[in-house]
């Protein structure tokens, strides 16, 4: 059995139907108010693939989860990023899993984090998965197979495979809603990668 953090977005629904063996999907949740679309959505695409065991839920709870929450103004764009996100989903989803044998566990980060955030680089997971390994007195190896891909790349290839979770089925926006919002900082990136991977078609 792998342990994979799954989101629903694209990078995880990609891990989701190539990683080999049976997989336990694992959704960490903060109380974030996009959160429980993207819930929904990581559910259902789970329920359409074989070698994957129901979705596992670890909710941590904040007494203010905003405090987490960065929300930054750039002369690029804006965008929201999660302060600790990384440490926090590996270190959450891997006591859990190591609870129950899984030590391989499968992450989506792509080679932009390296560029953007401290806790996406190799290192970082290179160091967290050392770490792990000797506090919880396990074997646990940190997987990261899209790293070095970008994301055009990855919707390409997650296009060529025409699998049970398509790249229209996948989730990205962080405007809660039954719908994308189309207009915040990654329905944006979403759209201008959906034609940047036209290339790699």
């Amino acid at each position: 059995m792998k342990g994979l953090l799954y989101s629903g977005g694209v990078e995880s629904a990609h891990l989701l139907q190539t990683v080999d063996g049976d997989i336990q999907p694992v959704y960490v949740a903060y109380g974030f108010p996009w959160e429980e679309r993207e819930r929904e959505a990581a559910r259902e695409h789970v329920s359409r693939v074989g070698n994957a065991e129901p979705l596992m839920v670890i909710n941590v709870e904040h007494d203010d989860a905003s405090r987490l929450r960065r929300d930054a103004d750039t002369s690029e764009k804006d965008y929201t990023y999660v302060h600790g996100r990384s440490p926090s989903l590996l270190t959450n989803a891997v006591v859990e899993l190591s609870a129950i044998g899984v030590t391989d566990i499968y992450e989506g980060t792509l080679a932009s984090g390296e560029d953007t955030f401290p806790d996406s680089s190799r290192g970082f997971y290179d160091s967290i998965e050392s770490a792990l390994s000797i506090g919880l007195d396990a074997d646990i190896d940190v997987h990261t197979p899209l790293y070095g891909m970008s994301k055009p790349e990855v919707i390409a290839e997650l296009v060529r495979l025409d699998g049970s979770v398509g790249f229209e089925d996948t989730v990205s926006c962080v405007v809660p809603g039954d719908e994308a919002c189309g207009d915040c900082y990654k329905c944006e990136e979403r759209r201008e990668a959906r034609e940047k991977a036209e290339r790699y078609l």
